[in-house]
């Protein structure tokens, strides 16, 4: 009933920028009051609500202004890149009002020694330049155009200033090319959010998420799954990064016709405020909806008002809407393989815009899971790289959708210490934009350089083979730097001048003095940029390193170890209703230690470790003390420890899953310091980072806020350090618990806090990540028991 809906002030959508016409309403020289009434559901509301918080309101600002009675109403540019720096700008500026006849449009096209242009009203104004500087993510050069609208008089009635970037967007030989060059779209699925701003976030945000993103080399958005606020896009243009803009769209019907409409108003406001940024590459239409007419209802009314950029519908064939690339989610490496052979890849590329998936981290042992994620980007990136025809892949996802409200709900979870609410933890960074560990596995998995970790020794010289995957920078335009290393620390800098084109691959010659490189048992060598943005770094065996690793002696002291097996099955939240973890765990029962029966648990894990030669047993679950799921079998003599597990039970499904497996050793409160030393797949890591080959750790990191992570070393005391050489777990005078083991038998390790008020070591053989999206990529990583089936192992 609200008499204004259907008129000239109604406007149905808020994400993209729209205008009222307030003339025959203002009351000139007087107080006007400004009311805007948010309707929570219009016709099209299916559009403008998908996969985040559906928060009312308004999120973009509010600006009451005048203009000319006769005015610029509208501004397109075109730019056309030939190559050898030269180009193409063309720029047309629509005119309204009663004088437009008679008015002409000057422009002025800032720092390339051009005259400025004066047309007729709508006429289009070119310029052919000979000495264009190209804009693309890794050099965003923009240029000034000044625009002003002048009448017969020559008075200027308005003017209006606005960057350009030269570039030009092609699909060439199914290849999509920035500058008639292969881009490759090392992107990442952003939401509009923050805890305590909502969807109402402005350039501070911006610019703080485009700069961390770029730090870990991000080097495309994807605007999932709605336009955000103008100035969005413009610090894209101005710092350089990619983007997918995505018109509003999530999960909604595609063949209803009282849609069509809706399709079209938003792909049409879409395209007519954001054309004229060099920062979009391609405009993607909608996210994970079913075929419809519906989609080329969008592609269509996208394509009449910009035949510059590529289209594509989510998660579709190109084909169907009649667009110009092929898009899938989720999908393991070995069928990207496949994808980029088929015929179709010399027609239509193919992007992923949403893959791989982070998996949620309150369903995994532990923090070091983050860690353990690793694999699922490199293997993803490992193929995305092989081939053009897939111009790039866009992780899911950037933060925590987030939100500090303090009015609680019952469908999300609430953590009081942050006073933040969410639904699921799977960010790479916090809500408050703080790194998880992963985010510098996507920074390695995306550097643009690789260096091989075998380098060859020259007499003088380590020659170390490199690819430079940039597009258009040379790595001559870098700083590069090497340090040799011993026993983990730098004994000796340099700097090196190396060049290498882009898009190529060869050898980098390091001039390193031969006494120099004889000291050391590793090179390390670091990219940074010229303004001092850190790509990447190598650590490159030189030789066999020294065995650091704990003398142990006689385990005088030490308890017998708790077993540690959980199993675990995945469900619904009943609060939330997303995807959770349902564990229970082991339990020993029948106890024989030595042949002589022992009352419970308790009183075996009292005993000295020393003094239990052997130990045989059942296991139960907690849950079901009464039904044997399996045997256990230990020995202990000259200083190792043997264990066996047998499976017993009968599983409901195919396999019982299991998240750890292994055993805790309890220390005294004393022995704080965590050490260890493992291999990773990563040659280096920062000293904060949890997931570091060798380091050692307090108490005082465990005890952190999830939601918002105030120290990048957060968790390190407890989280799992996979494939450990040894681990120890000492007090300021170096005693206490060490463990070593084999090559063969590597072992997962983390301490803790005990429930006797000590603290604790983990030791698994098996502990697993939560199962997710993107688990198929790492199948190996899991780990299942069926009747009969038999583990053993030792440390």
């Amino acid at each position: 009933d609200e008499p204004t809906q259907g008129k000239a002030n109604y406007h149905q959508g808020g994400n993209v920028a729209f205008q009222a016409d307030l003339t025959p309403v203002v009351k000139y020289g007087q107080k006007n009051l400004l009311a805007i009434r948010v309707y929570k559901n219009p016709i099209g509301v299916d559009l403008d609500t998908g996969d985040f918080f559906f928060l009312g309101g308004i999120h973009r600002p509010v600006k009451l202004f005048s203009v000319p009675e006769t005015r610029l109403e509208d501004l397109t540019i075109k730019t056309r890149v030939p190559g050898g720096g030269k180009a193409q700008v063309t720029v047309t500026a629509d005119v309204v009002g009663p004088q437009r006849a008679n008015m002409k449009v000057e422009a002025r096209l800032e720092g390339l020694g051009l005259m400025p242009m004066a047309v007729k009203a709508g006429e289009p104004i070119t310029w052919d330049i000979d000495q264009a500087k190209y804009w693309s993510a890794e050099k965003p050069k923009l240029y000034d155009l000044h625009l002003k609208l002048k009448d017969p008089e020559g008075n200027v009635v308005e003017e209006i200033r606005k960057r350009v970037g030269i570039r030009e967007v092609t699909i060439e030989g199914g290849v999509l090319k920035v500058n008639h060059v292969p881009v490759k779209l090392a992107g990442m699925c952003r939401h509009e959010n923050y805890p305590t701003l909502g969807t109402a976030i402005g350039e501070e945000v911006w610019r703080r998420d485009i700069l961390l993103m770029k730090a870990h080399n991000v080097n495309a958005i994807r605007t999932s799954h709605y336009p955000y606020g103008s100035g969005f896009y413009d610090l894209c243009d101005e710092l350089g990064m990619y983007v997918v803009d995505e018109m509003a769209a999530c999960w909604v019907p595609t063949d209803q016709k009282r849609l069509a409409p809706h399709f079209a108003q938003q792909a049409r406001e879409m395209v007519r405020r954001d054309r004229n940024h060099p920062c979009i590459l391609i405009w993607a239409i909608g996210n994970e909806n079913k075929p419809g007419f519906c989609n080329k209802v969008a592609a269509d009314e996208i394509r009449k008002l910009d035949d510059t950029r590529p289209r594509l519908v989510s998660w579709r064939r190109a084909e169907e809407a009649g667009v110009e690339l092929d898009d899938l989610h989720y999908t393991n490496p070995a069928d990207i393989r496949k994808a980029n052979n088929l015929k179709r890849r010399s027609r239509y590329p193919i992007t992923y815009l949403e893959n791989p998936n982070d998996w949620e981290v309150r369903n995994g042992a532990d923090w070091g899971c983050l860690d353990l994620w690793g694999e699922v980007i490199r293997r993803t990136w490992d193929v995305v790289w092989e081939a053009d025809h897939v111009p790039g892949s866009f992780l899911w996802e950037w933060a925590d959708r987030a939100v500090a409200d303090p009015n609680l709900t019952k469908l999300y979870d609430y953590f009081p210490r942050t006073g933040v609410q969410l639904v699921k933890i799977k960010g790479q960074t916090d809500g408050f934009r703080n790194p998880r560990p992963w985010l510098y596995h996507v920074k390695m998995a995306y550097a643009p350089v690789k260096v091989e970790l075998t380098p060859r020794v020259e007499k003088d010289a380590v020659i170390v083979r490199a690819k430079n995957r940039y597009s258009f920078t040379d790595l001559g335009e870098f700083q590069t730097t090497w340090q040799l290393v011993h026993g983990g620390k730098e004994i000796q800098t340099g700097r090196a001048r190396v060049a290498l084109a882009p898009r190529t691959e060869g050898d980098l010659r390091l001039a390193i003095p031969q006494e120099e490189i004889a000291r050391a048992e590793a090179l390390r060598v670091t990219f940074t940029t010229a303004d001092g943005r850190h790509v990447a770094t190598y650590e490159l065996p030189l030789r066999e390193p020294a065995d650091t690793g704990p003398k142990l002696a006689a385990a005088a002291g030490v308890r017998f170890p708790r077993l540690n097996l959980v199993t675990v099955a995945y469900g619904s939240s009943p609060k939330t209703g997303w995807r959770t973890a349902f564990r229970k765990t082991g339990m020993l029962t029948n106890i024989r230690v030595a042949g002589q029966a022992v009352a419970n648990d308790e009183e075996l894990y009292r005993k000295e470790l020393t003094e239990v030669a052997q130990v045989e047993a059942d296991v139960v679950l907690a849950t079901a003390p009464k039904e044997v799921v399996g045997k256990v079998r230990t020995e202990f003599a000259h200083g190792h420890f043997h264990y066996r597990v047998e499976w017993l039970k009968e599983p409901e499904e195919p396999a019982t899953e299991v998240q750890e497996l292994g055993w805790i050793f309890g220390v005294p409160k004393e022995q704080d310091r965590f050490s260890w030393q493992r291999i990773g797949p990563l040659s280096w890591y920062p000293e904060d980072h949890i997931g570091r080959l060798r380091g050692t750790t307090r108490p005082d990191t465990m005890d952190q806020e999830i939601t918002h992570i105030t120290r990048p070393d957060a968790f390190d005391f407890n989280s799992t350090k996979y494939a450990c050489d040894w681990a120890t777990l000492l007090d300021g005078t170096g005693k206490g618990l060490g463990v070593r083991f084999t090559r063969e038998q590597r072992h997962q390790v983390r301490a803790g806090r005990s429930k006797e008020g000590g603290y604790e070591l983990v030791v698994n053989l098996h502990c697993c990540p939560p199962r997710d999206l993107s688990s198929g990529v790492v199948p190996e990583l899991y780990f299942t028991l069926k009747k009969g089936q038999v583990t053993e192992a030792a440390f």
